[in-house]
């Protein structure tokens, strides 16, 4: 976790308190399949000092009973003082993805670009397929996947363009189904030198696995005979 996120700058604690206090148009679908689902254990990766549980909070009912955030070691610990201080004895933090392999629901919101490897290795790190997966404001592109520098407020960071039908077929290959997608127009990337990379808008996808516990184990059997690694 701390490789993949924190090559720019993330680890800056002061990034954690600039995020939005109001649910932005790609945060309703995110909403809608939480209550769809009845999520009970969230794994929310890149998921800072706990801004959506914060959104969401007045918004879900029951809660779920575990919001577990897996950031880097300085903002989990941020948001755990929060956490303690605003009486969220539902949300937890973590800095090691494995610690969240019993959760139904892996939400990345804003996060999987900044994530260097295939997909496949962010669950191989986690040890678990979440029978839900929720991706939100990411940067996909119907070109080649390619790398850029992403600006933020105060860093510029590394992160990664991904082709939708490549993600789609890596999760297709895990024994996911693609139920929803949507856009977050509010997002954009453009490069004047370069406008066959401009991405118009974000997208949001919903997966939902179609599998049983005997199929993920069979999934990690082949990915060994293959000699899959991360």
């Amino acid at each position: 976790m701390s490789e993949a996120l924190a090559l720019g700058g993330h680890e800056d604690p002061s990034l954690s308190e600039n995020h939005s206090r109001t649910l932005r148009e790609s945060d309703y679908p995110v909403l809608h399949w939480l209550r769809t689902i009845g999520a009970r254990r969230i794994l929310d990766f890149g998921g800072s000092i706990g801004s959506l549980y914060y959104l969401y909070q007045n918004r879900l009912t029951p809660l779920p009973q575990e919001w577990l955030v897996c950031d880097l070691p300085c903002v989990a610990a941020r948001g755990e003082e929060l956490a303690v201080s605003r009486a969220a004895c539902n949300l937890h933090f973590t800095s090691v993805l494995a610690e969240g392999s019993h959760c139904d629901v892996l939400l990345a919101s804003g996060a999987l670009h900044f994530w260097p490897k295939p997909v496949s290795c962010l669950f191989d790190e986690i040890g678990a397929l979440a029978p839900h997966v929720l991706i939100n404001r990411s940067p996909l592109t119907e070109r080649a996947s390619y790398a850029m520098v992403h600006g933020l407020p105060k860093i510029a960071v590394p992160a990664w363009v991904r082709n939708s039908r490549e993600l789609i077929a890596e999760m297709e290959a895990l024994g996911y189904t693609l139920i929803d997608r949507w856009l977050e127009p509010s997002r954009s990337l453009s490069f004047p030198l370069f406008p066959e990379h401009t991405v118009s808008a974000f997208s949001g996808l919903y997966f939902r696995r179609n599998s049983s516990h005997s199929r993920q184990e069979e999934i990690w059997v082949e990915r060994e005979r293959i000699g899959a690694r991360c």
